[in-house]
């Protein structure tokens, strides 16, 4: 910060101390290399996925951020015999030295391939 004007060198301008201020983790979407996987009628909502070459959209060019798919579950919509049901996905994470700077949005009503 600078005085500016006729009289600004008469004074002198103490730079703020103390200031804070939060960063927020940026958001990370899936950009392609999953899918989800057709079946054959089970009675269930059980649906499973296929991680290929996963790409994230979002994370920055130096961090070291990847996909993790232990644990997850995907859900059909509906048990029923259908075309183009939607699926939803929970429990993906993210791993790698930058993964505690991204916020992962969960995959919601994609159809199988």
């Amino acid at each position: 910060m600078m005085l500016s004007g006729i009289a600004a060198e008469d004074y002198l301008l103490p730079q703020p101390t103390g200031l804070s201020a939060n960063i927020t983790p940026a958001s990370v979407t899936i950009a392609s290399g999953i899918t989800i996987n057709n079946k054959v009628y089970d009675g269930t909502t059980s649906a499973t996925l296929t991680t290929n070459d996963v790409l994230l959209s979002g994370v920055f060019t130096n961090d070291t951020v990847s996909l993790d798919t232990n644990g997850y579950a995907a859900t059909f919509a509906s048990a029923g015999v259908g075309n183009g049901i939607a699926v939803t996905v929970t429990g993906l994470t993210l791993s790698g030295a930058g993964a505690s700077n991204y916020t992962l949005t969960q995959p919601a009503g994609w159809s199988p391939i």
